[in-house]
């Protein structure tokens, strides 16, 4: 259900906004089996996520699109789009903080990186939804709708497909905005699955 607050905002970020959408991202993924899968489950999971988190959001803001749900000044929600090619560059040492972190824990990252990139359709270019997350105090409330639908939206009048690796939870979320899945899902270490999931722009008024 789509929250009635009339105090939420959907625009774009900017480097200013990087502290503030780093914490709410790993607030969000704090909880959810993914962050707890990329943290290995120890004891301070949120610290173990911020740079990774940090690192996303960074490559984000200097070569993405970062948009933001925020409410009363505040970034509530967030979603990170990357910018790719139509083959696979490689992997992203920006997306695996190399001093950051314990050597499994990075392994781990490097993993995701390395499956959302080899997963991905040899198609022209497209964005990747890299990261969406919100606040867990306002989860709920259908802002990662009120961030997918806008986006969607311009990617559509643009004729550009998306592209987004998905876990259990956010597999039927991205499935309800048009995203069907590419071939079997892959099991991680842990018994974690994720599924390479894409979305070819829908027709739309260009007018």
């Amino acid at each position: 259900m789509l929250t009635s607050s009339a105090a939420l905002v959907v625009r774009d970020a900017t480097v200013r906004d990087a502290f503030e959408v780093t914490q709410t991202l790993v607030a969000a993924l704090t909880d959810s089996r993914l962050g707890s899968w990329l943290g290995m489950d120890d004891g301070s999971l949120s610290g173990s996520l911020l740079p990774w988190v940090a690192a996303v959001v960074t490559q984000a803001t200097d070569s993405g699109i970062v948009r933001v749900v925020e409410e009363n000044g505040r970034v509530v929600a967030a979603a990170l789009w990357s910018l790719e090619t139509a083959r696979p560059v490689g992997v992203r040492r920006a997306f695996w903080p190399v001093n950051n972190a314990q050597p499994d824990v990075r392994s781990r990252w490097k993993l995701l990186e390395e499956v959302a990139q080899t997963r991905r359709p040899l198609h022209p270019a497209h964005q990747r939804l890299a990261l969406l997350g919100v606040h867990p105090d306002r989860q709920g409330e259908g802002l990662s709708n009120y961030l997918l639908i806008g986006h969607h939206a311009l990617l559509d009048v643009m004729g550009v497909a998306a592209y987004a690796l998905a876990d259990e939870s956010s597999r039927g979320l991205l499935s309800r905005h048009g995203y069907t899945a590419v071939g079997e899902s892959r099991l991680l270490p842990g018994r974690m699955p994720v599924w390479a999931m894409w979305r070819p722009p829908a027709p739309a008024d260009r007018g």
